[in-house]
């Protein structure tokens, strides 16, 4: 997914034994969350742009873009 113009922070959202699990992030940072499957939703001063599933593979393949190149 192609990050939205204005994004400043994302949140991951993640379950693990049974509970959510939150972490907030600069977007710079992005790449850290490589490994763990969630939600990331894409925030502008606490204000939702955006979210997606992420499964936890880095770097991410837009799936769209992925079907046509192949």
């Amino acid at each position: 997914m192609k990050i939205p113009k204005g994004t400043t922070q994302i949140l991951l959202e993640t379950v693990y034994k049974e509970s959510t699990r939150r972490c907030l992030m600069d977007v710079k940072d992005m790449d850290c969350i490589a490994g763990v499957p969630g939600t990331v939703v894409f925030l502008k001063k606490d204000v939702e742009l955006g979210r997606f599933e992420f499964d936890g593979k880095w770097p991410i393949e837009d799936k769209d873009n992925a079907k046509k190149n192949k």
